[in-house]
């Protein structure tokens, strides 16, 4: 029993575990760190460690505010840039300080805005567009998976965004308003980059129940479908994930080598598109379909099939399952 918090002392909200701002606890109102025998589990070094490291998080958090508003837009400074394939860079932006928060929930998404010209009209347009951070609501940055090649402004922007560089956020745009716990089976449908807010879902359900449960809570399913092995995106990340009982990650790739002997038997692997009968053999073990919520995220056209695929499985949208588009 006892309250949720984190290593800072800081208490986290139970329906998203992400840090309460300004919020903090020690002693026997936190949750047992030490096992269902508090007294005789370092009790007292608890209520000292833990008091003395809430008193110095509570002395540097009295500024903390969100970096983000849905009013107007933020510029924040490119911090890192890493490239997942050819096609799609990860950008990471900073807050102006630690004592900042984005202010945004799981699977919320941004806006974001550039003057840019229009070679086509040899005008300066305000393009905006909506991407689904990569990384935790509590991280005191922003991730952005972004595709590059798609021969857009902002995407020819993106290619030539160097270190330092600023662009304007606003947020949050909305999002599937996601609680944990609410349901126990989590279907993940992605196409391309929409992969991004799937790793941040899968991540903060695990670390949930790591938190509230003593075993694995979650049935997760990833259905992640993408041109080839060269945009399989962050590989190492999903089969970090996969390692853990309750994370089944399947690929459907259009290209892909059927003799070569680690696709040919790996049921992991199928070639083509992302079909009705894959969705309904992956979620098949979700009889109740009021235990299950699944997320869509892709393309538009990618997100137009899914849905489609998912009503006629008897799947209702809002009820059963979430679009970005």
């Amino acid at each position: 029993g006892g309250i949720c918090f984190d290593t800072n002392a800081q208490v986290l909200n139970k329906n998203t575990i992400t840090p309460v701002p300004g919020l903090f606890v020690a002693g026997e109102v936190g949750g047992a760190i030490h096992g269902e025998n508090r007294l005789a589990g370092c009790s007292l070094l608890d209520c000292l460690v833990f008091g003395v490291i809430a008193g110095y998080s509570s002395a540097y958090s009295h500024s903390s505010i969100p970096a983000l508003s849905k009013e107007k837009f933020t510029d924040l400074t490119l911090i890192d840039r890493k490239e997942l394939s050819d096609t799609t860079h990860l950008f990471r932006f900073s807050f102006p300080s630690d004592n900042y928060y984005s202010g945004l929930s799981i699977g919320d998404y941004i806006a974001v805005s550039a003057d840019l010209l229009n070679p086509e009209t040899d005008n300066v347009e305000n393009i905006v567009r909506y991407y689904s951070p990569i990384s935790r609501p509590s991280a005191s940055y922003i991730e952005l998976c972004v595709k590059i090649t798609t021969g857009g402004l902002m995407g020819n922007h993106f290619t030539n965004l160097k270190i330092n560089d600023t662009l304007a956020f606003k947020g949050p745009m909305g999002g599937p308003n996601v609680q944990l716990g609410r349901t126990k089976h989590i279907g993940l449908l992605a196409g391309g980059t929409g992969l991004a807010p799937m790793l941040q879902l899968i991540r903060s359900h695990l670390l949930h129940e790591i938190k509230l449960y003593s075993q694995s809570f979650y049935i997760m399913n990833l259905i992640f479908g993408c041109k080839d092995e060269t945009e399989m995106l962050l590989k190492d990340n999903l089969c970090s994930l996969q390692k853990t009982a309750n994370v089944d990650v399947h690929y459907c790739l259009q290209n892909l080598d059927i003799e070569n002997e680690y696709y040919k038997n790996n049921p992991n692997f199928s070639k083509g598109f992302i079909t009705k009968e894959i969705i309904a053999n992956k979620f098949a073990k979700h009889d109740d379909k009021d235990g299950i919520f699944i997320l869509i995220c892709g393309p538009p056209i990618f997100c137009k099939i899914m849905k489609g695929y998912l009503n006629d499985l008897n799947y209702v949208e809002g009820k059963h399952y979430y679009s970005y588009c």
